[in-house]
């Protein structure tokens, strides 16, 4: 398992965690909102 994954697996579970709201993710995750937006960028998603 690559940390790529480790890292996607652990912001979908914080998502998933906040109800889907991205800004409370980023804030759980110690990120900010626009980095978490390139993530999902990288990653296909847009929702």
């Amino acid at each position: 398992e690559t940390l790529a994954t480790i890292e996607k697996r652990h912001i979908l579970a914080t998502l998933e965690s906040t109800g889907g709201n991205k800004t409370k993710a980023a804030k759980l995750l110690g990120i900010e909102r626009s980095t978490l937006d390139r993530k999902f960028a990288r990653w296909g998603k847009t929702d």
